[in-house]
């Protein structure tokens, strides 16, 4: 069977209510580095003129996202908070159901396409996919497998994508 390489790990996203009232959680019982921290909202980036395509078990979606993203501990830490509550996007599905948590890991992979043609073959859907210009990122459930739902990106980000990126020569 063909098999691809997790080259790093790199981030860790939970969903929660309210990424504002996380932050002030953690800024009550953490040093955090501040600067670090970007707040995003896509409801914004769309009224701005920024496009997302967005597909959820295999079909068009239509939702929005507040996140925050921080060095935490040398991996980064994302907060998603569905902006609408009430069901029918990953986010606002996966807080109805599990409520406030760990939801994926974010990982880079030396060839995603290998992973993408061994889930087809397997009739694994891709959980969630966004493409926004020429990025795109998806996730797939991988929680009966191995505990895990993954999120394969394009790039990495956060504090750990300097020593990801100065350890590779850039294509």
């Amino acid at each position: 069977m063909e098999k691809t390489k997790v080259e790093i790990v790199f981030q860790v996203g939970c969903v929660v209510n309210s990424v504002d009232q996380v932050l002030e959680n953690l800024r009550t019982y953490f040093e955090l580095e501040e600067e670090t921290i970007v707040i995003k909202s896509s409801k914004e980036r769309a009224e701005q003129g920024i496009r997302v395509e967005n597909t959820y078990n295999g079909r068009p979606a239509d939702f929005h996202i507040k996140t925050a993203r921080l060095n935490f501990g040398g991996i980064d830490l994302e907060y998603v908070e569905p902006l609408n509550k009430d069901g029918g996007d990953p986010y606002s599905d996966w807080l109805k159901e599990h409520g406030p948590g760990i939801h994926h890991i974010n990982m880079k992979l030396a060839d995603r396409s290998i992973i993408d043609r061994i889930m087809a073959e397997k009739n694994i859907p891709i959980h969630i996919l966004s493409k926004t210009g020429g990025l795109e990122l998806e996730t797939y459930d991988f929680r009966q497998m191995f505990g895990f739902i993954a999120e394969l990106g394009d790039m990495v980000v956060g504090p750990m994508k300097d020593t990801y990126y100065n350890g590779e020569k850039e294509k």
